[in-house]
C-alpha cells in the first residue's frame, strides 16, 4: 500500500512553491467584561424598592387622615340633618293652618271673608263640527300612495 496524500489518485504529490503557508484564522475581539452591571442594577433596585416603600408609607399616612376628616364630616352631616328635621317641625308647628285660624279669630279686627262665586251669565254650551274628511283621512292617504306609485311607474308612451 502506497502512502499518498493527495486527494486525487492518478496526480502525484506536489509542492506549490507559490502558496503561503496557512494562517491562523483572526480572533473574535475580545469582549470587556461588564462587571459593573450587576451591582449597578442590584443598588438600583434596592433604592427604587425603599423609594417605593417610603411613598407607600405616605400614602398609607395621607389616607388615615382623610378617613379621620371623611367621619367628622360624615358625624357633621348627621348632626345638621338632625338639626333641619328640628327646624322643619317648629315650622310646621308655627305656620299650622289651624293655629293660624284660631289666631285669626281671637285678632280684633280681622274678618272672615266669605267665598265668593261668580255668577253664571249663560250656560257652557259646545258645538261639535264636523271635519271635511269623512272617511278619516283615508282619501288622504290613498293619494299618497298613489302619487308615490305614478313617480316609480315606467313612462307610458
Amino acid at each position: 500500500m502506497s502512502n499518498r496524500t493527495s486527494a486525487f489518485p492518478a496526480e502525484t504529490e506536489k509542492a506549490y512553491e507559490y502558496s503561503a503557508p496557512a494562517r491562523p484564522r483572526p480572533s473574535l475581539p475580545k469582549r470587556r467584561a461588564r462587571r459593573w452591571v450587576a451591582p449597578f442594577l442590584c443598588v438600583f433596585g434596592f433604592a427604587s424598592a425603599a423609594a417605593l416603600s417610603v411613598c407607600a408609607l405616605l400614602a398609607r399616612a395621607d389616607l388615615t387622615v382623610l378617613r379621620d376628616e371623611c367621619e367628622q364630616l360624615e358625624a357633621q352631616i348627621e348632626e345638621l340633618a338632625n338639626e333641619h328635621d328640628h327646624l322643619v317641625i317648629d315650622f310646621e308647628t308655627q305656620y299650622n293652618i289651624s293655629r293660624l285660624a284660631a289666631w285669626a279669630e281671637e285678632t280684633p279686627g280681622l274678618v272672615r271673608a266669605e267665598p265668593e262665586t261668580p255668577a253664571i251669565a249663560a250656560a257652557d254650551r259646545a258645538e261639535i263640527v264636523p271635519t271635511e274628511d269623512e272617511d278619516g283621512g283615508w282619501a288622504k292617504i290613498s293619494d299618497a300612495i298613489s302619487s308615490i306609485s305614478e313617480y316609480f311607474a315606467p313612462p307610458a308612451e
